[in-house]
């Protein structure tokens, strides 16, 4: 049960799912969270980006949190 945060790096295309994915800082590191937070942000559609009402790629910073449960 650890506590911490991830910050990632995540290519949003333009259907809103996740095409790439780079951890960018974590606290505390290497105890397993870079790999949790990385699959829970591919999990997930995000809204893609647009440019001049069309939908485009786009990187985004994403933090996942990690809590004790009780």
């Amino acid at each position: 049960r650890i506590e911490g945060s991830v910050d990632v790096s995540a290519l949003v295309d333009e259907n809103g799912r996740v095409a790439e994915v780079t951890v960018l800082r974590a606290k505390p590191k290497n105890v397993g969270c870079e790999g949790a937070a990385t699959q829970a942000v591919r999990s997930r559609r995000y809204r893609p980006g647009t440019k001049e009402g069309v939908p485009v790629k786009v990187w985004v910073t994403i933090t996942v949190n990690f809590k004790r449960g009780r």
